[in-house]
């Protein structure tokens, strides 16, 4: 969510500058046009609205507005302008930096809600600066300002640093740094510290999500109101990366905290890698076309149509979900694990569910981490295994059939996994006939919703 949610605003405003890798002053009027009529802002909730341009032999320069598309969420919903502008300036000519500068601020306008003002003044809430080098790529610095606020009452204060960041490209790709220092938050319940955040990333396609991100937090902390710490993590970090591997696609996450610190219990080195594989580029990046449409053509009934055969197509390709190096430890106490998930393509070889799913589960923990009378009753059931105080368990289900720790479970187990995965096999055959003859749930789901919001 976080990189979507910054690569979204920062190619809508790096776009803004997209003409100065020309020398006219055209080639900007021409990019801000495209910027505008971009599906993401024409359609979308969310809305740039042209307020003036000026365009000049060696300048542009204009306003946008910032509108919220209500009708997204209501019937009779109106375009609702909120209290945003972005002003831009773009300078065409070129100079011993490079062929172009940009510069662009977004601030609140007199509308704003007077409260929000007194916090944040009349400063820029983001503020980006850059330039086109000879080479045609782009190199830029942006920023968010300090943010110091206290309550009405006095009994509560709000303080974010000043944040900073850039953007820049390089060898086809886009790279992107931005660290904020910390947030501190006080309540009469109490106090929430957050220390350093930072991401660094590198996109190969930014538009498809291709290109790797790693959010690090250096620290969270939460105290009563007495100073007493009821909460705290230490080294958290989220790396990301999703690739185009021939005609499959790969994504893996990987989150890991270094200490935790909760209700008197104190873990260290928790993480996982959770990986997905094999899924079908082609059905991917068709799905990824699909929903760049408005929010109108989002709930269109031949669109969801179209978003629904893509889905089945993904499916019947088959993937691989992998939750491997899943760790911790308690003191001395350790415990990991690992999950799989693999789904083979439909085809004539594996028709049905039974003979495309496979599913694996291992995991291994110290004993002292597990209550002795649920140990007794498991190893009583030959679920799991005690290997010098290390309980472990090897579960695998593949043509239907269940294996633990390597021996056969009893016919009545693999009945009951037969029957989950015929009934699996039943929803998906019958929501394929829905799909073929135009009758699918998720788009007949839309029409009747389009007809509750209808005036």
């Amino acid at each position: 969510m976080l990189r979507s949610a910054l690569l979204a605003g920062l190619t809508g405003l790096c776009t803004v500058a997209a003409g100065t890798t020309y020398y006219s002053s055209q080639s900007a009027h021409t990019a801000l046009d495209e910027l505008l009529r971009a599906p993401e802002l024409a359609a979308g909730p969310i809305r740039l609205v042209e307020q003036s341009r000026e365009s000049g032999l060696l300048a542009t320069r204009g306003r946008l507005g910032v509108s919220l598309d209500l009708g997204c969420f209501e019937a009779d919903g109106q375009l609702q302008a909120l209290p945003l502008a972005i002003d831009y300036t773009i300078e065409h000519s070129p100079d011993l930096k490079g062929l172009s500068r940009f510069a662009l601020a977004m601030s609140l306008t007199d509308e704003a809600d007077e409260k929000l003002l007194e916090i944040l003044g009349r400063q820029a809430v983001f503020t980006m600066n850059g330039q086109v080098g000879f080479n045609g790529r782009m190199n830029a610095n942006f920023a968010t300002p300090a943010i110091d606020a206290d309550a009405p009452d006095g009994r509560g204060a709000l303080r974010v640093a000043a944040s900073m960041g850039e953007v820049h490209e390089q060898d086809g790709a886009t790279a992107v740094a931005w660290q904020l220092p910390s947030i501190e938050m006080t309540t009469p319940k109490g106090r929430v510290d957050i220390g350093r955040i930072t991401l660094a990333g590198h996109y190969t396609d930014p538009v498809n999500g291709f290109g790797s991100q790693t959010l690090g937090i250096s620290a969270v902390s939460v105290q009563d109101k007495r100073g007493r710490t009821q909460f705290r993590m230490e080294d958290v970090r989220l790396e990301q990366s999703q690739r185009l591997e021939g005609d499959t696609i790969s994504a893996s996450t990987e989150p890991s905290i270094g200490h935790l610190a909760v209700a008197g219990e104190s873990l260290h080195d928790l993480g996982m890698r959770v990986a997905l594989e094999g899924v079908d580029a082609g059905a991917f990046l068709r799905l990824q076309d699909l929903s760049r449409v408005g929010c109108h053509q989002a709930l269109d009934e031949k669109h969801l149509q179209q978003v629904e055969r893509t889905l089945l197509d993904l499916i019947d390709k088959g993937m691989r979900l992998d939750i491997e190096n899943i760790r911790g430890r308690r003191g001395e106490q350790p415990f990991s694990g690992r999950m799989l998930f693999a789904l083979a393509p439909a085809d004539a070889a594996t028709p049905s569910l039974v003979e495309r799913t496979r599913f694996e589960i291992q995991a291994s923990v110290d004993e002292r981490l597990v209550p002795p009378p649920f140990v007794e009753a498991v190893l009583a059931q030959g679920l799991i295994e005690n290997r010098d105080g290390a309980l472990k368990t090897a579960l695998t289900v593949a043509d239907g059939r269940l294996r633990v720790n390597g021996t056969p479970a009893p016919e009545s187990m693999d009945q009951q996994i037969g029957g989950a995965l015929a009934m699996g096999e039943m929803s998906l055959t019958g929501w394929r006939q829905q799909i073929q003859s135009g009758e699918s749930p998720l788009a007949s789901a839309a029409s009747r919703l389009l007809l509750a919001r209808a005036p």
